[in-house]
C-alpha cells in the first residue's frame, strides 16, 4: 500500500476558514470506542463535495473519504484523532486548519502518529522558515557503503525526500492565491510533480514499485510517497483576493488532477528496462477514462532506447543507455488536466576490478665490487585502473644492522656488501588489490684479474715506405694498466731500426729495412701482474705497379637531360693515385667539364650525339693509366601539336568585330608559335588588331557583310605543326533600311556635343520623328575637312548631304 501526503496551498473561502491543509492517501481514522468527533454525511460524496461540507462545518478540521463515503472529523485536539493505515487505495484524509496554532500542532501530530504507526525512526518533519517561499528538497539515495548521497537530477527539477521535507510556517500573505469553492470543484492544488513557484518538476513515488510501511530502516529513512506543493505566486498585475464564482454559473471549469508519475528510478546496466506508472486522483467519473501522454523531457547527449505505451497509464522503457532521463506524463479528462514528472537514472555497468601485476626488472642481477650500487625497476607493473602504492622489502640478504625497505616504484640500492639478496615488491591498486613478485641480486667480492696485453695486428709495408706506428692502447685490465714496455723480440735480434716511445702505449718505428720485425709489448697492472703480446711488421721490397684507371660504365641520356657525372673513383693503385684528369676525345662541341682534376667530374651542355670522355690517372711514381667512357645523348620523343579553334563565329552588323580563339591548341612540350591566315576567298575588308594573327586569339575589326575563313597553324619547339580552320559569318544589319548618313563640311574634331544634339533635333523634325527615336550609330572621319554622322532606328531611311538636307 502506498501513502501520499500533499500540502494544500490554496485557501478555500477566507483567510480564517480552511486556510491550509494536507492530504494523506491510504490512511483513515480509528475510533477507539469514541465516535462523537465523527460525522457521516448523507449519500455518496465526491472529494470536492466532502471538502465543501467540511469547510462549512465550524468544528470540522479533517474529512475522510472512504469508498465514496464522506466522514467529517473534529481533530482540533491532536489526541482525539488516531490515524491508521487502510488496505483500500480509495481512502483519503484531508486536513483543514482554522488557525496557525492548530495547523502546527495537528501537523506535528500527523507526523508523529504516522511515524509511530509505521515503526519509523524518521517521520514527517516540518521546519519553520522565514523566507516565505516553499523549501526545495533533495532526495538522499543510499549508496553501497551505507552513506547517503544527493541524487543528481537535471536542471529545473527538485527530488523530494520525507527526511529533508521542509515547509514554510510563515503566512503566505499577498503571495498566496485563493479560489472559491464551487460544489463540483476541489480546491486548487498544485500538481505534485510541478512547483508553482519555480515551474520546475518535483518527484514522488515510483508507481512501479510497492513500498508498504513495514517499519524497516529503509522505509523510515525515505518516505517514497511524499511531495511538497508550493504556493501559487501571482504576477504583480493579478489580484490576490479570492474571485467569487456564482454557484449558478454553468460555465465549465477545468479541474486540476493530482498526478503521480512515480519516484525517481535508478537501474544499473546490464538492466536497461523500466516500467513507469501514472496514478491520478480523483478517479475518472463512471463511464469516463483519462487520456495519458508520456513525453521525454531531457536525456543524455548520446542516448538510445525504446518507449512502449506512450498513450497508456503505464510506460515501458527498454534498451536504455547510461544517463539521466526526465519524463513528463500529461493526464487529461473531461474538464480535467494534470501533469506528473519522474526521472530515470541508468548507471553504467560497474567495473570489475582486476588485480595489479607486479613486474620487476631485472629479476636476476649480478654485480661485483667495487660497484656497490644498482637499481631494480618496478615501474613497469601494470593495473587495469591505477597502482597507488609500491612497497619493497628485503626478504634475504647478508647480515647487517638494517634491512632495506622502500615505497617507491624504483628501488635504489647503495652501499651494498658482498652476498645474495632477495627483494619483494608488493603493488596495490586503487581498489585495494595487491600482487607481489621478487628480484634477486648477487654482489660478488672484488677480484683482481691480470692484464691482457694487445700489441695490435701484424703490419705490412712496402719500400720506399720505411716507418710505421704500433699501438698497444687496446690492452686491458680490470683495475688499470700502470706501465707499458716495447722491446724487440729475440727472434729479430740484429735488425736495424729506430724506436721511439718504448715506455708508452704507442711505439713509433722508422728506418726500417726489408725483412720481418717482431716486437713484444709487456703491460703491468697495479698488483704487479704482467701480460705480453707480440706483433710482426713485414717490410717488402719496392715493387711499384702502374695504377688501374676506371672511368665507370657507359651512359645513355635522352633530352632534355643535358648533363651527367663522370665517376673514376674506382680507379686503383698499389701505392696511391695522386692525380686524375678528364678530357673529351669525341663528340659535338660546346660541352663543359667541371672538376676535371678530381675523381668525379660533371659534364654539362650535352647535345644529341655520341660523346667519349677519357680519364687519366697517375700514381706517386708517375705511372699512368687511361680509361674511356661513352655518353650517348638521344633526341627526346616529340609529339606533334594539335591545332584547335574554339568554333565558328557569327555576328550581325552593325557589330563588326570578332575574335577566334585558338588557345585550346595543345602540344606535349608546348606550342612556340601561332600563325593565322585569311583564306583567299574571304572578303578583303576587315583589320587584324594588335598583331593578333601571331597569337593564340585572333582579334578582327571593321568586318563587312560576308563569310571569312581563317586558317590557324601551330608549331612546337621541334618544328612540328598542325592546322585548323574556322569561319566568321557577318550578317547584314537588319536595320540597314532605317539608317541616315550625314556628311558634314566640318572637321570631326570641331563637332561638339551641343552641335550633335542640334543636328539630331533637326533630323527629327525633317523626318517627323522624336529625338529619342534617333540613335547616333557612328561618327567617323570622311575627309580631312568632312566627317560622316550615321544615325539608326529612323523610319524611312534617307541618304543625304548636309547642304541638301539641312
Amino acid at each position: 500500500m502506498q501513502t501520499n501526503v500533499t500540502v494544500f496551498t490554496d485557501a478555500i473561502q477566507s483567510s480564517s476558514v480552511c486556510q491550509k491543509g494536507s492530504i494523506v492517501f491510504g490512511f483513515g481514522l480509528r475510533t477507539k470506542n469514541d465516535t462523537h468527533y465523527l460525522t457521516v454525511t448523507a449519500g455518496p460524496q465526491s472529494v470536492y463535495s466532502c471538502h465543501d461540507s467540511c469547510c462549512r462545518s465550524p468544528s470540522c478540521s479533517v474529512f475522510w473519504v472512504l469508498e465514496g463515503a464522506c466522514i467529517l472529523a473534529d481533530c482540533r485536539t491532536p489526541q482525539t484523532c488516531l490515524f491508521t493505515k487502510m488496505r483500500s487505495r480509495n481512502s483519503l484524509l484531508v486536513h483543514l486548519f482554522r488557525d496557525s496554532t492548530s495547523w502546527t500542532s495537528l501537523n506535528r501530530h500527523i507526523s508523529d502518529t504516522l511515524s509511530r504507526k509505521e515503526g519509523r525512526d524518521e517521520g514527517f518533519h516540518r521546519e519553520r522558515r522565514n523566507t516565505g517561499a516553499p523549501a526545495r528538497h533533495k532526495r538522499q539515495v543510499a549508496d553501497g557503503k551505507g552513506e547517503k548521497r544527493p541524487e543528481k537530477v537535471p536542471s529545473g527539477q527538485e527530488p523530494l525526500s520525507s527526511k529533508n521535507h521542509q515547509d514554510d510556517s510563515k503566512s503566505l500573505g499577498a503571495n498566496q492565491i485563493t479560489e472559491p469553492n464551487p460544489p463540483s470543484l476541489m480546491p486548487t492544488v498544485v500538481p505534485p510533480s510541478e512547483s508553482s513557484v519555480t515551474g520546475r518538476p518535483l518527484h514522488s513515488i515510483n508507481a512501479t514499485e510497492s513500498l508498504p510501511f513495514d517499519g524497516s530502516p529503509a522505509a523510515s529513512r525515505e518516505n517514497p510517497s511524499m511531495f511538497t506543493l508550493a504556493p501559487v505566486l501571482v504576477p504583480g498585475n493579478t489580484s490576490t483576493h479570492p474571485t467569487p464564482v456564482p454557484a449558478s454559473s454553468g460555465a465549465p471549469v477545468t479541474n486540476k488532477l493530482v498526478v503521480s508519475a512515480g519516484d525517481s528510478v535508478e537501474v544499473t546496466l546490464p538492466k536497461n528496462a523500466v516500467q513507469l506508472n501514472a496514478f491520478v486522483l480523483p478517479e475518472p467519473p463512471a463511464g469516463k477514462v483519462y487520456t495519458y501522454d508520456w513525453r521525454l523531457i531531457t536525456h543524455p547527449t548520446d542516448y538510445s532506447g525504446e518507449m512502449e505505451g506512450k498513450h497508456s497509464q503505464s510506460l515501458k522503457l527498454s534498451k536504455l543507455t547510461a544517463g539521466l532521463y526526465d519524463f513528463k506524463v500529461i493526464v487529461d479528462g473531461e474538464n480535467a488536466h494534470g501533469e506528473g514528472f519522474v526521472n530515470v537514472t541508468v548507471k553504467p555497468e560497474p567495473r570489475v576490478n582486476q588485480p595489479p601485476v607486479a613486474i620487476v626488472s631485472p629479476r636476476y642481477q649480478e654485480i661485483s665490487l667495487p660497484t656497490t650500487s644498482t637499481v631494480i625497476d618496478g615501474s613497469q607493473s601494470t593495473d587495469d585502473e591505477k597502482i597507488v602504492s609500491y612497497h619493497w622489502e628485503e626478504l634475504k640478504g647478508p647480515l647487517r644492522e638494517e634491512k632495506i625497505t622502500a615505497d617507491t616504484a624504483i628501488l635504489k640500492l647503495t652501499n651494498l656488501v658482498p652476498g645474495n639478496y632477495t627483494f619483494r615488491l608488493t603493488v596495490e591498486d586503487s581498489d585495494g588489490a595487491k600482487n607481489s613478485t621478487t628480484a634477486n641480486l648477487t654482489v660478488n667480492k672484488a677480484v683482481d684479474y691480470p692484464p691482457v696485453a694487445n700489441a695490435g695486428a701484424n703490419q705490412v709495408i712496402t719500400l720506399p715506405k720505411n716507418s710505421i706506428v704500433l699501438y698497444g692502447n687496446l690492452s686491458t685490465d680490470d683495475h688499470g694498466i700502470v706501465s707499458y714496455e716495447w722491446s724487440l723480440s729475440p727472434n729479430s735480434k740484429g735488425k736495424v731500426m729506430e724506436m721511439q716511445g718504448v715506455r708508452t702505449s704507442t711505439l713509433q718505428l722508422s728506418v726500417l729495412q726489408e725483412g720481418d720485425y717482431t716486437f713484444q709489448l709487456t703491460v703491468t697492472d697495479s698488483a704487479g701482474q704482467q701480460s705480453t703480446s707480440e706483433v710482426t711488421v713485414i717490410v717488402q721490397p719496392e715493387n711499384n705497379k702502374p695504377p688501374q684507371a676506371d672511368a665507370g660504365p657507359d651512359k645513355e641520356l635522352t633530352q632534355p637531360v643535358d648533363s651527367t657525372t663522370l665517376d673514376g673513383s674506382r680507379s686503383t693503385d698499389d701505392q696511391k693515385i695522386v692525380s686524375y684528369l678528364w678530357g673529351k676525345t669525341q663528340g659535338p662541341e660546346g660541352v663543359k667539364i667541371e672538376n676535371s682534376n678530381s675523381s668525379i667530374a660533371t659534364v654539362t651542355g650535352l647535345q644529341v650525339g655520341k660523346y667519349e670522355f677519357t680519364l687519366t690517372v697517375t700514381d706517386e711514381r708517375g705511372l699512368q693509366d687511361k680509361a674511356t667512357v661513352s655518353v650517348i645523348v638521344k633526341d627526346e620523343i616529340n609529339k606533334p601539336p594539335v591545332a584547335k579553334i574554339a568554333g565558328n563565329v557569327v555576328i550581325t552588323l552593325p557589330t563588326n568585330t570578332a575574335e577566334l580563339d585558338g588557345s585550346k591548341s595543345t602540344d606535349d612540350k608546348g606550342i612556340v608559335s601561332y600563325q593565322w591566315r585569311r583564306d583567299e576567298s574571304s572578303p578583303a575588308a576587315g583589320e587584324v588588331l594588335s598583331d593578333s594573327d601571331h597569337h593564340a586569339v585572333l582579334f578582327l575589326a571593321d568586318l563587312v557583310e560576308g563569310t571569312y575563313t581563317f586558317h590557324l597553324k601551330v608549331t612546337d619547339a621541334k618544328g612540328e605543326s598542325d592546322n585548323d580552320r574556322a569561319t566568321v559569318e557577318v550578317k547584314p544589319d537588319p536595320m540597314k533600311n532605317n539608317l541616315v548618313e550625314m556628311i558634314l563640311d566640318l572637321s570631326v574634331s570641331q563637332l561638339t556635343e551641343r552641335q550633335k544634339g542640334m543636328f539630331m533635333r533637326q533630323i527629327g523634325v525633317l523626318l517627323g520623328v522624336l529625338d529619342s527615336d534617333i540613335t547616333v550609330q557612328k561618327i567617323q572621319q570622311y575627309t580631312e575637312k568632312r566627317y560622316i554622322l550615321l544615325l539608326s532606328d529612323v523610319s524611312g531611311a534617307k541618304h543625304c548631304h548636309s547642304k541638301s538636307c539641312l
